[in-house]
């Protein structure tokens, strides 16, 4: 009795496989044998079918090379378009469904010149996902990305601290072209016209570039009003006995009332 052996014909991208085993002819010896095969019993290694191009290759030992050989898949005789002691090219039929066929092969009518294999055409069982594999290594940093958009505004910060409390009035000093004197007599006017200074509403008198005479007069500051001049040689005060160091002064700086 003709014995068979079991294989699945698993299909992926329109090709189907059949069995295990080398996709080529078995190695030749000098006798024109196939390796391990030199009593010529006919053996079906493996099969592939291509169902896109309807054709399947059947790899296997001592198909013969004069007669050719009779193929069939689950009774039904295939059409061989070649074949040779070690692979045979059948046609598969466009109609063929998936399922399970017995595909058989032969050359003559003894035991030793056929074979058979059972066959499941179509998409097998599939298997679970195997194991993830290890991280590969990290790539090159890519180039930088544009700038996103604009963030909402942060929480305001912290108080800073109590700062100084600075001029809230200036008064400008003209001093009258050529005229010293007059030009002391608008320095006091402008000193008298302060009224209001207070610590939360100090002053400055600010003196541009001029010679200011008191003459007998003497310059009383204020609380909370600053008198500054224009530089060193720029803005200078006199009175009578200006010749005396005590009595001359040239205003380079502000001279800070001290409020009391």
């Amino acid at each position: 009795m003709l014995g068979t052996r079991t294989a699945i014909l698993s299909t992926a991208l329109g090709l189907s496989l059949v069995g295990a085993g080398p996709q080529a002819g078995p190695e030749r010896t000098a006798e024109g044998h196939s390796e391990g095969r030199g009593d010529h019993q006919l053996l079906i290694s493996s099969a592939f079918a291509d169902t896109d191009a309807e054709l399947l290759t059947i790899y296997g030992w001592n198909f013969g090379h004069r007669r050719t050989p009779r193929v069939t898949l689950g009774g039904a005789q295939l059409e061989v378009a070649s074949f040779g002691p070690y692979e045979i090219l059948a046609v598969l039929p466009a109609d063929t469904a998936p399922g399970s066929y017995l595909l058989t092969v032969s050359r003559g009518r003894g035991e030793r010149s056929r074979d058979a294999f059972d066959v499941t055409i179509g998409s097998g069982v599939e298997g679970p996902p195997g194991p993830p594999g290890p991280p590969g290594p990290t790539g090159p940093d890519g180039p930088e990305g544009p700038a996103g958009l604009q963030g909402p505004p942060g929480a305001p910060g912290p108080p800073g601290p109590p700062g100084t409390v600075g001029f809230l009035r200036t008064v400008i000093v003209t001093p009258v072209p050529g005229d010293p004197v007059a030009s002391g007599a608008a320095l006091l006017q402008a000193l008298a016209g302060v009224v209001d200074a207070a610590s939360d509403n100090p002053y400055l008198l600010k003196l541009e570039p001029g010679v200011y005479d008191l003459g007998s007069d003497s310059l009383v500051m204020k609380p909370f009003v600053d008198v500054e001049g224009s530089g060193e040689g720029v803005t200078r005060v006199t009175a009578i006995g200006a010749a005396t160091p005590d009595r001359a002064r040239w205003w380079e700086r502000t001279t800070r009332s001290s409020g009391s």
